[in-house]
């Protein structure tokens, strides 16, 4: 009896150490992880198991060993699991709250004006989408120009929008790279009257693919693709969608020919200089 309690002690001193490994040193452990992970799981589970048959195996006629050591071996083997899961759980979870730190945030807005230094999204190469035509069609007061603006600290690799206004008109744009805090400006075909929609997929710095809805006088929707990492989740109306989900449909069925024209504005574009 002293023996199988002797054991059960000993495994538990065994997985606190690796506890308290874990917990000091769970950065470094987490990087080695990451890069050496099968090769890991390669190699420690049959050294484990040869362990484990070695300890139990005596020297002496092959006999198998004592309650005490069936403990004692069980007891250090289990540590080692319940250690790597606890690191590969943890892993999972700093992983996924980084790509949550990532995901962008947007502001939009009718405007009659483009600032310096803005990105100008033009819905095609005609001359009355550069900025003298621009100007010319503000002063003509043909509409409205539309303003997206990243409000997040974090930039965006990629940008895709379909832009529904005027009714029946739909312009597509597509853009990669949207610094911090800095707008893009759409140039549509023809100026906004009134606008109804705006349907925006981007992928975050993290690598997360998602899409921003919104219709005129409504709410913006947020709309987030499953990883395989389970730990990633959403707060307050965002969502988790999957990438088959009809979400995801209606903006593949839609985005269409999108124009890739785009420039800087060197000087601010308004009706008069």
């Amino acid at each position: 009896m002293l023996q199988i309690v002797l054991g059960v002690v000993i495994g538990v001193i065994a997985t606190l150490g690796i506890v308290w490994l874990v917990r000091k040193y769970r950065g470094q452990i987490r990087v080695i992880l990451s890069r050496y992970l099968y090769w890991i799981l390669g190699l420690c589970f049959p050294l484990l198991t040869g362990l484990l048959i070695g300890v139990l195996i005596s020297n002496k006629r092959e006999e198998l060993g004592s309650w005490a050591d069936w403990a004692s071996a069980i007891g250090t083997v289990g540590a080692f699991i319940w250690g790597f899961i606890a690191i590969t759980k943890q892993t999972s979870i700093q992983r996924a709250l980084n790509v949550e730190d990532k995901r962008p945030r947007f502001s939009f807005e009718q405007t009659d004006n483009i600032q310096k230094d803005e990105i100008v999204l033009r819905s095609n190469m005609k001359e009355n989408t550069t900025s003298d035509g621009i100007r010319k069609r503000l002063r003509n007061n043909e509409g409205l120009l539309f303003r997206i603006t990243n409000i997040s600290e974090n930039p965006v690799y990629s940008i895709k929008i379909i832009f529904k206004y005027n009714s029946e008109k739909e312009d597509t744009y597509e853009l990669h790279g949207l610094p911090k805090e800095k707008a893009i400006v759409l140039i549509p075909t023809k100026f906004i009257k009134n606008w109804q929609t705006v349907f925006v997929r981007f992928r975050s710095s993290a690598n997360e693919v998602g899409y921003m809805y919104c219709k005129v006088g409504g709410s913006a929707s947020y709309y987030f693709v499953k990883d395989k990492n389970n730990e990633i989740s959403t707060y307050g109306d965002d969502k988790i969608v999957w990438p088959n989900d009809e979400i995801v449909q209606i903006f593949k069925d839609h985005f269409k020919n999108p124009s890739k024209v785009a420039f800087k504005a060197s000087e601010l574009i308004k009706k008069s200089r």
